[in-house]
């Protein structure tokens, strides 16, 4: 503060970042430049809680206890602070970004008709419907093998033998009712 009572402002950029910060402890004042954000007293106190809890695991704990206790207790949360609060991606703090990384982590990462698929070289033959095109009515020769389900809207013979079965097709004209066969996993249809 000058003596006609003015704040020098260094960086107009941060007037317009607005953070909550303390700058007096009572009549202490914290010689940190524009104060001491409390986002940084979050993360040294999470960073605190972190090294607490690593240290009371059986294979890490041994580990962490030969480290200085003020370079544990002290110096680390204040460096991870330090450093967590000078990060910024595209704009949002550090605990934003890593929230958004985990629930891109945990997000599918193939969807298609907003469900979750499997990625590329996958097998979706579970999924394909077989009918005639609308230039015909008749069924096209194939071998469907199980599971699955079949929707047969025309007239049509079959004929079981074990776990396979054999549908002929008998007339054109579509049924008042469609008919489901359902086929069991090693089931075999030969349509012809």
């Amino acid at each position: 503060m000058s003596e006609d009572g003015q704040i020098p402002i260094r960086s107009y950029r941060l007037c317009f970042a607005l953070q909550r910060r303390i700058h007096h402890i009572d009549r202490w004042r914290i010689p940190v430049p524009y104060g001491l954000p409390l986002v940084g007293i979050a993360y040294a106190a999470g960073t605190l809680v972190a090294i607490l809890m690593l240290a009371r695991l059986p294979l890490l704990g041994p580990v962490i206890g030969v480290v200085h206790p003020a370079l544990r207790l002290v110096v680390a949360p204040c460096l991870a602070a330090a450093l967590l609060t000078r990060i910024e991606v595209d704009g949002r703090r550090a605990h934003a970004h890593l929230a958004a990384v985990a629930r891109s982590r945990a997000a599918p990462q193939w969807v298609a008709g907003f469900r979750r698929i499997a990625g590329p070289g996958a097998s979706y033959l579970d999924d394909i419907e077989f009918a005639p095109d609308m230039q015909g009515a008749r069924l096209r020769a194939a071998v469907i093998e199980g599971p699955c389900e079949l929707t047969v809207r025309y007239p049509a013979r079959m004929k079981v033998r074990g776990a396979r079965l054999k549908l002929t097709q008998t007339g054109d004209s579509a049924l008042w009712q469609a008919r489901t066969i359902r086929v069991a996993k090693r089931g075999r249809v030969v349509v012809r």
